[in-house]
């Protein structure tokens, strides 16, 4: 690791550490104390990328400190940040039932902070996704299967081989046929990116590829998954500069019928006549407990189970905190409207919050444990870090890590040893920078690790003083 590293994140210390006492700054979202060390990261991988001259090892340590810094500036600002009271789902609805879905899924995360937080996470995974890979562009929808079955119609034969005898999109399924092996192998490819675009949080990516492909319907379908959005029957707040800037407020956006959507998904993602690539793009638009088995299955990375899981949990409350409402038309239609809200008491709700939050933590704990197919494991310092900040358990992170440095299960010859030193060190001064307890002796353990590697690389001074 260059010296050059050592000495842009002491820089950085000294200057956020001059800033202890303004918790604004130290958490700004450009120049506050993670971002300037998420930078800091990027900039050496690009040089070693350059040189070269770098074990895979100490690389993908690098990476996954950048990515828990990216993190670490996602949540701390929600958790140290106290937010504008909001009105709740419950509150809107009692107003106007006739409210958009969109402003309603917002009113249910802004009351739950648990929930707000996990949406953190989720947009976090996306942004850290990799880039989807794009195959090639087709000429035309089904172009060796419309010639062998056109060549059939002039011929007068019935179709052969077991190919499909019409062009729609049902076609295989209905007639238990299937295409010609090229477009066959095309369709497994296009779905497989759509469903990385969806992973990465590329919606509008995957709508434009289905129409490149010549086929619209899945441009709809990927579309169906947008919250409906009215703010012209909304009686939410209007941003007057918006409206200045020329937004209309008069046209709706998204889905008007998107139970029905997710419900027709949730009916192609478990149904095993389609392809693996298939089920899992419906997985993936439509999660939920019911489909979760099929979303894991395409799951390879650590990165991707956890964006799994987190999909479902997001997904299914906000779905079962509108059924329990009630009162929506949107969701139930007049009949709803007629019915009226569920009255339900502050002191159910909040019980109900406590016991969906300890649920959410079992689930995400059994992911210290999962089998990956590729990139690291579970157990790696970096993933088992990344659970714990979402977690909210640092105090219990820093007391593992000590734990292990002092009976020795760290390599301190391995090559990713510096880097999560350096991390673990910078995450104790950062964490009692911006307030948050952190135990004393681990502290103390995992700075001499990291002075330690400090003074081997003779970069001690900056620290000491």
């Amino acid at each position: 690791m260059s010296n050059a590293l050592y000495a842009s994140c002491a820089e950085v210390l000294t200057l956020c550490q001059s800033q202890k006492d303004d918790l604004e700054a130290l958490l700004d979202p450009e120049i506050g104390f993670a971002p300037r060390l998420r930078q800091i990261c990027q900039d050496q991988i690009a040089d070693l990328e350059d040189s070269g001259e770098v074990s895979q090892e100490e690389m993908d340590a690098l990476r996954m400190e950048c990515n828990t810094w990216g993190l670490l500036q996602a949540l701390m600002p929600a958790r140290k940040t106290e937010p504008e009271p909001q009105p709740t789902a419950h509150a809107l609805l009692s107003e106007n039932p006739y409210t958009p879905t969109a402003t309603l899924a917002q009113a249910v995360m802004n009351a739950s902070r648990t929930l707000t937080e996990l949406v953190v996470v989720r947009e976090w995974l996306h942004e850290t996704a990799p880039q989807p890979p794009h195959p090639e562009a087709t000429t035309g929808y089904w172009k060796f299967t419309k010639h062998r079955v056109l060549q059939a119609l002039r011929t007068g034969g019935h179709g052969a081989d077991g190919l499909v005898q019409e062009m729609d999109p049902d076609a295989p399924t209905r007639e238990g046929r299937s295409l010609a092996a090229d477009d066959t192998s095309y369709e497994k490819a296009l779905a497989q990116t759509l469903y990385a675009d969806l992973r990465a949080g590329r919606l509008d990516d995957a709508v434009e590829l289905s129409r490149r492909a010549h086929q619209p319907w899945r441009a709809a379908s990927i579309r169906g998954s947008l919250l409906f959005s009215w703010r012209a029957i909304s009686t939410e707040p209007r941003d007057e500069e918006a409206m200045d800037d020329g937004e209309d407020y008069d046209v709706w956006h998204g889905n008007k019928r998107r139970k029905l959507w997710k419900s027709t998904c949730t009916r192609a993602a478990l149904d095993s006549r389609l392809s693996d690539a298939e089920r899992a793009l419906y997985a993936s638009l439509a999660p939920s407990t019911r489909t979760a088995t099929v979303l894991s299955s395409a799951c390879r990375t650590w990165e991707d189970k956890l964006w799994a899981q987190i999909r479902v949990i997001c997904e299914d409350k906000q779905s079962a905190t509108l059924e329990r409402l009630g009162g929506c038309f949107w969701e139930g239609g007049i009949a709803a409207v007629e019915k009226g809200l569920n009255e339900v008491s502050p002191e159910a709700q909040e019980e109900e919050e406590e016991s969906w939050r300890t649920e959410v933590e079992q689930v995400l704990q059994s992911l210290a444990n999962v089998s990956v197919e590729d990139g690291l494991p579970a157990d790696n310092p970096f993933h088992l870090s990344q659970l714990h900040i979402i977690l909210d358990r640092t105090d219990a992170l820093l007391n593992d890590f000590a734990s292990r440095l002092r009976t020795g299960l760290y390599d301190p010859q391995s090559p990713e040893y510096p880097t999560m030193t350096r991390f673990f060190a910078h995450l104790c001064l950062y964490l009692q920078m911006i307030d948050i307890p952190v135990p004393p002796l681990a502290t103390q353990v995992v700075l001499e690790a990291y002075l330690q590697v400090l003074e081997v690389c003779n970069r001690l001074n900056p620290y000491c003083s």
